[in-house]
């Protein structure tokens, strides 16, 4: 058992965090509001700021040095904000403008050890195939876009591990798992549409669900669109929703 609190948010955001810092050298980043302001290229879902806030009070040249990081690339300004971050954080970012242009349920289970087996169709792949991929299942057929490369090539490289699901010998979706903190962080979900409504997400989660239990880990977590299919997964492998974050913009 656990419960939806502080505790629990900074755990999440912490792993959150981590799992960003691990990109390297193959996206730009500094250390902002106890988290990580990342860029990895204008308009790339990796161009934001994860898992700030949670470490006590947010001071204005803080969130100054964030936005002239941003600002200075050619960038709007994006932060992933915890409900549970510090109560100064956000009406900060609201007296500059910012607004929310998403949400995202983050959904959690505690692994007890008796992890849903792995799949056959799944197993650990390379960050280039896990790259291309994905874009296809976000963006549709073509050329993947050059940040997607960058990230795929983080991907192989440990601790960041990307696991393929496989059709007729063909690699139809991905996700991705990092281990920290006793903690399995499952992202970077996606299936080509050709392969959608076969259950290769859920396959795909009780894999690296079984990765993590394997690896020692008691608690697993994801995030994703509210009300979406993949919450739907997510909930059929004993995930329940923790809390709901905002992704807050602010565009020059």
């Amino acid at each position: 058992m656990f419960f939806a609190n502080h505790t629990l948010a900074r755990r999440l955001e912490l792993v959150e965090t981590l799992t960003g810092r691990c990109f390297g050298g193959q996206i730009e980043a500094i250390d902002y509001a106890g988290g990580v302001a990342m860029f990895a290229g204008v308009g790339s879902p990796v161009t934001h700021a994860i898992g700030t806030g949670m470490q006590g009070v947010v001071n204005a040249a803080e969130i100054d040095a964030m936005e002239q990081f941003y600002r200075s690339r050619g960038s709007h300004a994006e932060i992933d904000l915890c409900p549970l971050s510090d109560e100064s954080y956000l009406p900060q970012l609201s007296e500059r403008g910012y607004r929310v242009v998403e949400l995202n349920n983050v959904l959690a289970r505690v692994i007890t050890g008796e992890a849903p087996p792995a799949d056959p169709r799944v197993a650990p792949g390379d960050g280039a195939t896990y790259s291309r991929v994905v874009a296809e299942g976000f963006f549709g057929p073509g050329e993947p876009p050059p940040e997607m490369l960058s990230i795929g090539a983080a991907l192989s490289n440990a601790p960041l591990q990307p696991y393929l699901a496989h059709l007729e010998g063909r690699a139809v979706a991905g996700g991705a798992l990092n281990i920290s903190q006793n903690t399995g962080f499952l992202f970077g979900d996606a299936t080509v549409a050709s392969a959608r409504g076969l259950g290769l997400q859920r396959a795909l989660v009780e894999t690296r669900l079984a990765a993590a239990a394997a690896a020692g880990c008691d608690l697993a977590f994801a995030a994703t669109l509210p009300g979406s299919q993949s919450q739907r997964n997510y909930e059929r492998c004993g995930f329940r929703v923790v809390y709901t974050k905002l992704t807050l913009r602010r565009i020059w």
